[in-house]
């Protein structure tokens, strides 16, 4: 199943340091959120868009159950990917991993939809880190008070 999953590297020490449950975390938490929301609407945005519009809109976003969340995922969750035919086809899947597939229209007309969910990541990698280094300066400047 195609998912996308970013984690963050360095809290394990921090959280170690502050205890699990800190609430000088709990900031930095609702920014893994934010961030999840972030490439969630990237992934939407590069979804290829059919008929029916499953693909788009089946995608979404789940995060961490721990207090301070680790990591957040954006796919289909667990018994859900859009499938098509009597066979069962699971065209994510298949869209995701074969070249043999493209674009009808949009933004990304003619274009391969090869890696349309594994290069979401990769397409908001800037802004996403931007975000999170802006987020983690906030919460450092918040501490230093």
């Amino acid at each position: 199943m195609p998912s996308l999953t970013m984690r963050v590297r360095g809290l394990d020490p921090l959280r170690a340091k502050l205890g699990i449950n800190s609430s000088l975390l709990k900031p930095w938490a609702v920014a893994i959120g934010e961030a999840g929301d972030m490439l969630l609407e990237i992934a939407r945005g590069r979804a290829p868009r059919g008929a029916t519009g499953r693909l788009h809109g089946g995608l979404t976003k789940t995060l961490d159950l721990r207090p301070i969340p680790r990591f957040v995922k954006v796919g289909f969750p667990k018994g859900t990917m859009p499938t098509s035919g009597r066979k069962k086809f699971r065209y994510p899947g298949a869209l995701e991993g074969s070249a043999r597939y493209h674009y009808r229209s949009g933004p990304h007309a003619g274009k391969t939809t090869q890696g349309w969910l594994s290069g979401s990541l990769k397409a908001g990698q800037r802004k996403i880190g931007a975000f999170l280094r802006n987020a983690g300066m906030a919460i450092e400047q918040e501490w230093r008070r």
